[in-house]
């Protein structure tokens, strides 16, 4: 499944203007910064700031 999602973007990749490239990189770091903070607030044990 990942693998086939990897291949897909490849693709996707290959094709794309250097606007949508530049896009790409763009959600990539957005998307990098969000999962480090998951993992972050994971490792110590942080509480979500909201009462939900």
């Amino acid at each position: 499944m990942v693998n086939e999602q990897l291949s897909r973007l490849d693709q996707l990749a290959v094709e794309a203007s250097n606007m949508e490239k530049e896009k790409m990189k763009q959600h990539f770091i957005i998307s990098s910064q969000y999962e480090f903070m998951f993992w972050n607030m994971a490792y110590n044990q942080e509480k979500w700031p909201v009462a939900l």
